[in-house]
């Protein structure tokens, strides 16, 4: 799509060119950015605030059953008082 548009390639080369580029000021990019690229943006920092809200981060070196433990108690309730209960159920 964006390969076959001369006018897209021309505005894209004239920005990289720029001294000091303006992004809304290339219409094609700016179109382009904001209809493509910031909503990849944003969908990552979603997905990334939905880990964080469930704390699930992880290491490369964790393993695959820690990081499906991590999320079983993530996803699951449990009330201090019946922690051990919870627990045991989660486990079976």
């Amino acid at each position: 799509m964006l390969l076959c548009n001369k006018e897209f390639d021309d505005e894209f080369e004239e920005f990289c060119k720029a001294d000091n580029p303006i992004l809304y000021e290339f219409s094609q990019l700016y179109n382009f950015v904001k209809t493509h690229i910031y909503f990849i943006i944003i969908h990552r920092q979603q997905v990334e605030g939905l880990f964080n809200k469930l704390d699930l981060k992880t290491h490369a070196n964790m393993s695959l059953s820690l990081k499906q433990s991590k999320l079983r108690l993530a996803s699951s309730k449990i009330e201090k008082e019946k922690l051990m209960e919870g627990l045991e159920k989660i486990r079976a």
